[in-house]
């Protein structure tokens, strides 16, 4: 089932529940597996994901805890000097059915020791068209959100403007 991992890294993946996916391609099944070995010793896995560099993107941002505003207004090198003290490696496999899921390597797309690039810069992995001009497009808040956001926004304000479900702290019995 992990073919292609090395095998230390097989015991430490911490696949992450679909549960607290935002994108409900997240809930269609098939697409890549995603490894992410981070250079403080934690391995994240990431199934049924539909565009694998967006993704690593997004991921990489979240740890980072930057915007991409504010990441790319440094210069190259440090994007990548920081890239590296985050990431480690980068595996991945793509799969279409329970077959081969089964059967599908993972294959290392990105390592930190070797790699030149940025993790979302792979290509030495056959991705389709859409994910590969995709990454080269930023999003700004207002493109990813629809909307600019003004701080932290929790979940329930996020319920309400996605689904109109009130605040429950605020509805009478």
């Amino acid at each position: 089932m992990y073919v292609g991992l090395p095998e230390h890294l097989v015991q430490q993946i911490f696949w992450v529940a679909r549960e607290t996916r935002t994108n409900s391609l997240s809930f269609i099944r098939g697409g890549s597996d995603i490894v992410v070995e981070l250079c403080d010793g934690r391995v994240l896995g990431y199934d049924w994901v539909k565009k694998p560099i967006k993704y690593i993107r997004e991921f990489f941002l979240g740890e980072i805890k930057f915007s991409w505003d504010a990441y790319t207004s440094v210069d190259r090198t440090e994007q990548t000097k920081l890239a590296k003290q985050v990431i480690s490696k980068i595996f991945l496999r793509t799969w279409e059915d329970s077959d081969e899921y089964l059967t599908a390597p993972f294959t290392e797309v990105w390592n930190r020791e070797v790699s030149d690039s940025l993790p979302w810069e792979i290509n030495s992995y056959n991705f389709g068209d859409d994910d590969l001009d995709e990454i080269h497009i930023p999003l700004t808040q207002i493109e990813y959100y629809g909307y600019e956001l003004d701080g932290y926004e929790d979940s329930i304000e996020k319920a309400e403007r996605l689904f109109g479900i009130p605040d429950p702290r605020l509805v009478e019995d």
